[in-house]
């Protein structure tokens, strides 16, 4: 076990310092590279994220539309079951009258 030359010791020293400089080299690309998929991911899933809030507004808006339609349907079922509604689609619709009433009909 004899000792190393100095040339041997420096070719050696050489070598590695060219695989820790590629080493580095080849990690600082992949960060890079991952950092820029992270950001273009996350780019994207902001897009997404707001058109999905969109998507939500627009439909929270139909939800409080249907709301409105059904309070509207729940008042004219109610205006539908008085007795003033009932003699007022069956005069215009049926023609009736009520006992009290006298009708008058135009002469041609």
């Amino acid at each position: 076990m004899g000792k190393m030359s100095s040339k041997k010791k420096r070719r050696t020293r050489n070598k590695v310092t060219r695989q820790n400089r590629f080493a580095m080299i080849s990690i600082t690309f992949v960060v890079c590279v991952l950092g820029a998929i992270l950001l273009y991911s996350g780019n994207n899933l902001s897009e997404r994220i707001a058109e999905n809030e969109k998507h939500i507004e627009e439909i929270n808006q139909q939800i409080e539309d249907e709301k409105e339609r059904t309070e509207e349907i729940y008042d004219l079922k109610e205006e539908m079951q008085t007795e003033e509604y009932i003699a007022d689609v069956a005069k215009s619709k049926l023609g009736l009258v009520k006992e009290d009433e006298i009708l008058f009909k135009p002469e041609k």
